[in-house]
């Protein structure tokens, strides 16, 4: 599942396996925005493609 870009309050994780680090993520989000949100199970592409 593609959720979109990764930004301050939003961040994308691969799987459960990187549960430490979203939770320490989305404590940082908290402290400085009062707001964040954790995807897990995601991929977030990175190719560009261009159509001529």
């Amino acid at each position: 599942m593609n959720i979109g870009n990764e930004c301050e309050y939003l961040e994308n994780k691969e799987s459960l396996a990187q549960l430490d680090k979203g939770i320490k993520s989305l404590t940082a989000m908290l402290n400085k925005h009062f707001v964040g949100t954790i995807y897990f199970g995601t991929v977030v592409s990175t190719k560009w493609f261009v159509l001529f």
